[in-house]
């Protein structure tokens, strides 16, 4: 689960230009990542988004320190994580 904030610096003198920006930012943001998961902070004056992915941590002689990467099926994961791990995460994945 990853909790996200964006907050966007003034840089337009016009405010008609600026809240067009922001409309538009924030459709952009919907649209990635949906309506629900996006708010506005008005404390900070910033959205705020929750994402849930799948990931998976890597440690060995490549990678000694820890590495993660997002965990989408397909040709590249098959190349890298061996079949067992792959049927686990798929198995416990949502959807």
């Amino acid at each position: 689960t990853m909790l996200m904030a964006i907050q966007f610096v003034k840089k337009e003198a016009n405010p008609k230009k600026e809240k067009a920006f922001r409309k538009f930012m924030l459709n952009v943001l919907k649209a990635q990542f949906g309506q629900d998961n996006l708010w506005h902070e008005p404390t900070t004056d910033s959205y705020s988004y929750h994402q849930q992915k799948t990931m998976i941590g890597i440690q060995d002689k490549l990678s000694p320190e820890w590495t993660f990467l997002n965990y989408q099926p397909g040709e590249m994961m098959e190349k890298f994580i061996p079949a067992g791990i792959r049927l686990l995460i798929e198995m416990d994945m949502p959807g």
